[in-house]
Formats: structure tokens, C-alpha cells, sequence
């Protein structure tokens, strides 16, 4: 903000108009001066460093005393200098400008200034949550996936993984894991058939129970940590270290 004090100060400042180009301002603050015109000018700043905001603010904006509107008026129309006036301005803008000079800090910067942060502030509150919306949970990660198990350890040795009985044989993936979204689990045999049980995710744990076999290996809560394709779950003695199989890369 520019600004020139007079001798008077017993009335507020108006806005008489804007700006697009503020270099017209140099003759409007000669004269103004010239004439012991109190004065202030907002947004120049932002005009010059930033024109592309010039037409969304307005332009710089140039205040004097409501006493000294029309006489600034008349100067800025001697000197031929066309500005937007005050109330022939947008409407929107004025209704911005009123509503954010109320905030705390920001209602003091310049328009320009209040604008950006403003916009900002906007684009962060639609963005921020969308994106959370629309990402997935882990339950959206974790369903109807086979996860290939690399490392099955009960007590800190190795489990005899070892599914009987007819099931889909994928290549490169003998023994797996699949959440389903009805809330079923299917899990690798111990020389067994296939496992099935119950499952949900409830305060930052995978739970599963209701094990139609081997409810000792794998009934519990697990810890559990879910890195893009690597899945690691873990309670007590039990370790199960899984990766996402792809028809593409075949693991």
C-alpha cells in the first residue's frame, strides 16, 4: 500500500477507482499531492509483480477521503485517464473484498494478496477432499486379490505350507491368501485343504476368526502392514509375508 497524509483526517477513505495500468498513477499522484490530497493506493504491488491477477482484482486501487472523492475524480478526468470506477465495478469483487477484510491478518493485506491466499485456501478445501474420498481403504486394497505368500513362520519356524485338494494352481503363486468382500478368507492348508474363515479390519487390525480348520494357526488379531504389492501380517508367533500375484510379472 502507498500512502500520503494530509493536514485533515476527520472522514474515511473511499475507493474513487481502479487501476489496470498503474503507471496512469504517476500523474494522478503528482496531482493529488500537488493539490494536498490525502490519499492511498492498494494492490499496486500486485498489479506490477503479478499482471495476470490485474484483471481479476481490478487494477490498483486508488482511495482518498469521502470529502476528496470528487475532486480526485476530476483530476483523474483532466487528465484523460480512464479507470473503472468504484460503483461501476464488480460486484462479486466488492462482495469479496467486504467479506475478507473481516478475517484476522489476512483482512489486512492488500485485495491481490487476499485473493491468492483466498483462491488457495478454495482449491485446497476442494482437493484435499476429494482426494480422501476417493482414496482407497485398505479393505479396497486387500479384496479379491490372490496374495502369493513368500514367508509363512509359526514360532519362528517355517510353516509346512501344503494345500490338498482341488484348487486353482496359478504359476509361480503354490499358496495364498484371498480377503474376500463378502467377509471371508481363504488360506494355504498345512497338508490340508484349504482353510476358510471370517475376517474385518476393526481398530487399525485384520481379525480373523471362525476357522473351519487349523483355528490354533490362524485365529487371532494381527498387526499388519500394506505396502503398495507386499502384505506382512503378524500376532503373537505367527509371521505370514505376502506379495500381490499379476498375471503380468506372474508375482
Amino acid at each position: 500500500m502507498n500512502m500520503v497524509r494530509g493536514n485533515n483526517s476527520d472522514s474515511g477513505f473511499v475507493t474513487v477507482g481502479r487501476f489496470p495500468n498503474v503507471a496512469d498513477l504517476i500523474f494522478v499522484e503528482a496531482e493529488l499531492r500537488e493539490r494536498e490530497i490525502e490519499y492511498q493506493i492498494f494492490d499496486r504491488n500486485t498489479v506490477e509483480v503479478a499482471p495476470q491477477y490485474a484483471a481479476a482484482i481490478g487494477g490498483a486501487r486508488l482511495q482518498v477521503r469521502r470529502r476528496d472523492a470528487n475532486n480526485a475524480l476530476a483530476i483523474i478526468a483532466d487528465l484523460g485517464i480512464v479507470i473503472e470506477r468504484e460503483h461501476e465495478g464488480s460486484v462479486l469483487l466488492e462482495w469479496f473484498d467486504r467479506k475478507s477484510s473481516v478475517f484476522p491478518i489476512i483482512g489486512s493485506l492488500a485485495l491481490g494478496k487476499r485473493f491468492v491466499i483466498m483462491a488457495a485456501v478454495i482449491v485446497a478445501s476442494i482437493v484435499v477432499p476429494s482426494y480422501c474420498w476417493t482414496r482407497p481403504t485398505d479393505e479396497d486394497l486387500l479384496i479379491e486379490k490372490d496374495w502369493c505368500v513368500a514367508t509363512a513362520k509359526l514360532d519362528g519356524k517355517d510353516l509346512p505350507l501344503e494345500t490338498t485338494g482341488f484348487r486353482l494352481m496359478l504359476s509361480g503363486c503354490p499358496e495364498s491368501v484371498r480377503f474376500g468382500s463378502n467377509g471371508s478368507v481363504s488360506l494355504p492348508g498345512i497338508r490340508s485343504r484349504e482353510v476358510t474363515a471370517s475376517w474385518h479390519i476393526r481398530r487399525g487390525q485384520i481379525m480373523i476368526d471362525h476357522a473351519d480348520t487349523l483355528a490354533f494357526v490362524y485365529e487371532g488379531n494381527y498387526d499388519y502392514s500394506l505396502d503398495g504389492s507386499h502384505l506382512r501380517l503378524w500376532r503373537d508367533n505367527l509371521l505370514i509375508v505376502a506379495d500381490e500375484w499379476s498375471f503380468s510379472t506372474g508375482l
